[in-house]
Order: structure tokens, then C-alpha cells, then sequence
């Protein structure tokens, strides 16, 4: 099990909440996995099943101490977002940047399962997670999305993020990268 990180154990004011990952959810979890396939959109943990889930959590357990990383990847906080269903999504702090992630990754990820979106969720979970940010005294945020995706860009600026440039990527969509002062 995860160390109680703030904000794993966050709430506010809503039905949503971040929680540490953990088999208490894995049914939903599971559900929001086949969602995230049939809307052609598969999820790294797409790949997890019944059998490796344990295995999964502890490697979450495991990337936030920094331990068992593959290479370039870097320590990392990872919080469930949930509502009353269960499972919603996913958001991750990472703890630094390589030059590549400050690049094209940021300090923070998130997604939202298809059925979930338009809601708020991940704009509650960022808010609550850039406290976190400021908790781990990192000044500045960098986040990136792709330059079609709206959702997202919004959810970026209501938080206060502020572009910083759009990145051309060969073969893809252009990366738009953000920077928010936390709270």
C-alpha cells in the first residue's frame, strides 16, 4: 500500500476524491480500462490484468519512492480519482524532470475515463494536486497536452497555466507546454 501522500487523501467539496491506488477499486478499474478500448483509446495499464494487479499496485508503490524505475522515467506520485461508481481516472505528480520530460511530459498527467469527462474531475484532481506540487516545493509546473485536445487545454489554463510555447512533433500532433505557479 502507498504512504499516505495529502494528496491521495484529498476531497474538497465534491463527490470526487483522490485516493491511493489499491484493490478497492479494481473492479471499476477494470471497467474504466475496457471503456478506455472501446473508445480506442488504451491506457499503459491497459495491459494489466486480474492475475498482475497486485503486481501493478506495488509498482506504483515502488515508482514513488523511486525505486525499480526504467530508464528515464523518475519518481512520481500516483493518485485514483474517484467518484460514487468508482474508478474515474488517474492523476500523477512527478517529483522532478529530465531535460526530455520537461520537454514533452511535464510534471503532471492525468486521464479521465470517456464516460467521466466534461464533469470537472480533472480540473478538482489538478487543483488538488498542485497543492501537492507546492508541498514538494516545485516552483514552477509544466504540463503539455496535444494542441487539438481542448479538454484538456482548458483544464490546464483554469488552473492557471500560462503557454509557454507549442512544440512541433514529427509524425503527431503539435505539444502545447504550460507553466503554473502552485498555490
Amino acid at each position: 500500500m502507498i504512504a499516505a501522500d495529502p494528496p491521495c487523501s484529498a476531497t474538497g467539496n465534491t463527490p470526487v476524491k483522490l485516493v491511493q491506488p489499491s484493490a478497492e477499486w479494481a473492479d471499476s478499474f477494470f471497467e474504466a480500462m475496457e471503456e478506455y478500448r472501446q473508445a480506442g483509446e488504451p491506457q499503459l495499464s491497459s495491459r494489466v490484468t486480474r492475475n498482475t494487479f497486485e503486481a501493478y499496485l506495488n509498482a506504483i508503490e515502488q515508482g514513488a519512492k523511486g525505486e525499480g524505475l526504467p530508464t528515464g522515467y523518475v519518481p512520481a506520485t500516483e493518485c485514483w480519482i474517484v467518484d460514487p461508481d468508482g474508478y474515474a481516472g488517474r492523476i500523477t505528480l512527478r517529483h522532478f524532470l529530465t531535460p526530455e520530460l520537461e520537454r514533452l511530459g511535464g510534471h503532471i498527467g492525468y486521464s479521465i475515463r470517456p464516460g467521466k469527462r466534461r464533469l470537472g474531475y480533472a480540473s478538482h484532481a489538478l487543483r488538488l494536486v498542485l497543492t501537492e506540487a507546492h508541498r514538494r516545493m516545485i516552483q514552477e509546473v509544466i504540463l503539455t497536452c496535444d494542441e487539438s485536445n481542448t479538454g484538456s487545454r482548458k483544464v490546464i489554463e483554469n488552473n492557471g497555466g500560462v503557454q509557454r510555447d507549442i512544440r512541433a512533433i514529427e509524425g503527431a500532433d503539435s505539444v502545447v507546454r504550460y507553466s503554473i505557479t502552485p498555490p
